[in-house]
């Protein structure tokens, strides 16, 4: 349920730390612990459930998402790999997620490039708690978004993570 952040200049690696927490890079050194276990040596399912607990919401939520996936899509691809969740069920979580992001049901059959950044943002927010995680690892969430949407998204994520027990 805490917030931990990681400042510095440009440069230094903290966006390739945070993807080394959640293996989209293998760090040449070190390790990465997650309540005492090495995620670095991690494989296979015990990697995946690794995974599960700790989900990275991308600075740029357009490069996160696929074009060619509508929103819906793109949430219910997650739900179904980690959830084995199909028919009205996968529809049923889909729209749930959506509504705890604070989106209309209307934004689920759009593209990214139809949706505002604030709302692409939401959508990657969505995918990524669609894995039920414990940890978000927020790589500069509102650093692509104009001011008042930085506040609204900083909000969400300050509800969330009192609704949802999240740790930042």
């Amino acid at each position: 349920g805490g917030t931990v952040g990681l400042v510095g200049e440009s440069g230094p690696g903290k966006s390739t730390l945070a993807r080394a927490i959640v293996q989209l890079v293998r760090p040449a050194g070190g390790r990465v612990l997650l309540d005492g276990e090495d995620v670095t040596r991690a494989r296979g399912e015990r990697l995946r459930a690794l995974r599960r607990r700790a989900q990275m919401v991308f600075q740029d939520p357009s490069a996160s998402l696929d074009p060619r996936m509508t929103a819906a899509a793109r949430i219910a691809e997650a739900v179904t790999t980690h959830h084995a969740l199909r028919g009205p069920a996968l529809a049923a979580e889909v729209a749930r997620l959506l509504d705890l992001v604070g989106l209309a049901d209307e934004i689920a059959g759009r593209y990214p490039h139809e949706v505002s950044g604030g709302q692409r943002q939401r959508i990657a927010i969505a995918r990524a708690l669609a894995v039920r995680p414990d940890i978000l690892i927020l790589d500069e969430v509102t650093s692509a978004l104009d001011v008042s949407v930085q506040a609204t998204i900083l909000n969400l994520l300050r509800e969330l993570q009192t609704r949802l027990g999240l740790t930042f």
